[in-house]
């Protein structure tokens, strides 16, 4: 199943070693910004690390598949990143007087 066009913050990246094949592999720890679901993904293609930045927002489309393991989620496409997540001024909410 694919999931096109969802949100989300790349919370953490770290470059990985298969303890059986000693390949190298990114660790993505990924959290949904419209839910707050959050989970990692296990991406085998090293050179998507140039494309992906920790703590940024990026619109993605991600692949779903289900095996007698479990459900595995893996990154599709990256569709567009949407900036970073430091350095972005917060809205001031009015301050009631009581």
């Amino acid at each position: 199943m694919k999931v096109n066009n969802i949100d989300v913050l790349v919370s953490s990246l770290e470059v990985k070693k298969n303890s059986n094949t000693k390949e190298d592999y990114i660790s993505l720890g990924i959290l949904t910004l419209d839910d707050g679901t959050n989970f990692t993904i296990s991406e085998k293609d090293v050179s998507r690390l140039p494309l992906l930045k920790a703590m940024n927002k990026y619109k993605m489309n991600l692949r779903i598949t289900s095996s007698q393991y479990g459900i595995r989620v893996s990154i599709d496409d990256i569709v567009k990143e949407l900036g970073g997540i430091l350095g972005v001024p917060v809205p001031q909410q009015p301050i009631e007087k009581k």
